[in-house]
């Protein structure tokens, strides 16, 4: 019920209140992982073996080299990670002016639609998802993820154009819940599979280049988004991440279940 919560806070103290909690919070989240993550603090020169480690590499040179060697295993899942979010921010980008604009819906029911997306991220995450990847693995995971968020981001324009609009609300609800469901599966799982094909003394390197990708996501996403809303009609973002994704359909599949692991000496 966090964003009935948010939202009531925004109308009562000002729509600004929302972004500081959020700052506060990730001071916080410094905080913990300054005090919890020591490792980020030591520089290491040598494995646990003695080996010497080659001369570490900025995050901007891991950037480049995603962009130049995209055929690289770890890459690879690198940019299916990378079309996921940018799909998902388009439809974070758009999805209060679509339900505002197609179904009537105000600031003081806009919050229980993205408490919906939120629990069902955060359900998935605590129960499925561990059990998704110990029976089929993680590229199957991935797989399945990547097919939940392509039909639900297709799926959503669609109640709106054949329904009356309170069961067509009802229908959009439930596609609107594939993109959780899609996002949960997908993006653990290609992280987890980033990390096993990347030597261990880079997981921090690699893992930081692929968050600085999701943050350029974050940007051209809902900035993108908006203008098609705007300019080509409000189901159009919808169908846009939907071809999005299906690019990163196509990549999951040919992935190999038995891609080999990187040394972790």
């Amino acid at each position: 019920m966090i964003g009935p919560v948010i939202g009531s806070v925004a109308r009562s103290f000002g729509t600004e209140v929302p972004g500081l909690v959020a700052a506060a919070l990730m001071l916080v989240s410094v905080v913990f992982a300054w005090r919890w993550l020591p490792e980020s603090r030591v520089t290491h020169t040598h494995t646990p073996s003695g080996q010497q480690l080659p001369p570490g590499r900025s995050v901007m040179q891991a950037l480049w080299e995603v962009i130049e060697h995209p055929t690289a295993p770890a890459h690879r899942v690198i940019w299916i990670y990378v079309v996921g979010m940018l799909a998902l921010n388009v439809v974070i980008g758009v999805l209060a002016l679509y339900l505002k604009d197609v179904y009537n819906v105000t600031e003081q029911t806009i919050g229980y639609f993205f408490t919906v997306f939120g629990v069902v991220g955060v359900l998935m995450r605590v129960s499925l998802v561990g059990w998704f990847n110990e029976r089929f693995g993680e590229v199957r995971t991935m797989q399945v993820g990547t097919i939940s968020l392509l039909l639900g981001l297709a799926l959503m324009p669609l109640p709106a154009a054949i329904l009356p609009p309170a069961p067509a609300l009802v229908l959009f609800v439930f596609f609107l819940v594939l993109v959780p469901v899609g996002t949960a599966l997908l993006f653990p799982a290609s992280t987890s599979l980033v990390s096993q094909r990347i030597d261990r003394h880079e997981q921090g390197l690699v893992m930081g280049a692929q968050q600085t990708f999701r943050g350029i996501m974050s940007i051209i996403g809902p900035v993108g988004a908006t203008v098609v809303f705007d300019k080509l009609g409000h189901g159009i973002p919808f169908l846009c991440a939907a071809a999005i994704v299906s690019v990163a359909l196509v990549l999951a599949f040919r992935e190999r279940r038995d891609e080999p692991v990187a040394a972790t000496a």
